[in-house]
Formats: structure tokens, C-alpha cells, sequence
């Protein structure tokens, strides 16, 4: 006669087994982006979250799963921060060139406004003393 103990053990192992293709089948199914978390593979495929942590390859194939799309995040956060990039020089080198104009007409501008204010238009320029300055006179002191 079979030991009972021996037909209990198949039927565990092959319960296991069905579980352990359900956890796969929902890893599988999962959205492509999604970062698998035991909880969630857990409530998908029906099984309790103890099953997936005592199941070392279930364990390595999630955390498989998980350094994939990981990878993926990094490739598009690189891609983006390299557009980022491209488009702070871009910006950079406009607004290098507005300063640079900015320049030019200040320039120019001071340089007429300083002509101007040394003498007024049909004004001659009158030669100073030496020793004398453009400053009136103070007044004398009293006593």
C-alpha cells in the first residue's frame, strides 16, 4: 500500500508548481515599463506574498525583471537629459549673442552721449587754464 504521505507530497509539488506558473504568467504580463513588486505579482497571479518569497527563483526572475526596466528608466532619463543639454547650450549661445549686441549699441550710445555732454552742439570748445577746473568759484569766507 502507497504511504498517504507520499501522495500528499506529490499533490503539494504539483499545486506548487501551478502557482508558480501563475507568478510567471502574470510577471509575463505585465506592462512592459512596470516595475514588478511582490505584492502586486502576488494579488495577480492569486497567490500569498510568502509563496513568492519562499521561491528563490520566482525571487530571481522578478528581480530580473525589475534591473530590465531599470535599464529602460536609465535610457530614456539619459536621453532626456542629454535633449536638456543640447537645449540649455542652444539657449546659451542666443543669449550670448543678444549680450554681445546688447553691447555694441551701449557702446556706441555711451560714446555719443559722452561726446555730447562735453560740448553742446555749435558750442567751441574752450581751452582751460591749467591748473583750473570747470567748478564755479566758491564763495569767500567771513570772519
Amino acid at each position: 500500500m502507497p504511504d498517504p504521505r507520499d501522495h500528499l507530497a506529490r499533490l503539494r509539488r504539483a499545486d506548487s508548481q501551478v502557482k508558480a506558473a501563475r507568478v510567471r504568467a502574470a510577471l509575463d504580463a505585465m506592462a512592459a515599463g512596470e516595475p514588478p513588486g511582490v505584492s502586486q505579482l502576488a494579488r495577480r497571479a492569486r497567490v500569498s506574498r510568502r509563496f513568492i518569497y519562499d521561491h528563490p527563483e520566482l525571487r530571481a526572475e522578478i528581480a530580473h525583471r525589475a534591473r530590465q526596466v531599470a535599464g529602460q528608466c536609465a535610457g530614456v532619463v539619459i536621453a532626456s537629459l542629454r535633449a536638456d543639454l543640447e537645449n540649455a547650450k542652444a539657449r546659451n549661445r542666443r543669449l550670448e549673442s543678444d549680450l554681445a549686441a546688447s553691447r555694441r549699441r551701449l557702446g556706441g550710445a555711451s560714446a555719443r552721449t559722452s561726446s555730447a555732454r562735453s560740448a553742446p552742439p555749435g558750442t567751441p570748445a574752450r581751452p582751460s587754464a591749467p591748473g583750473s577746473s570747470n567748478r564755479p568759484t566758491p564763495a569767500p569766507r567771513r570772519p
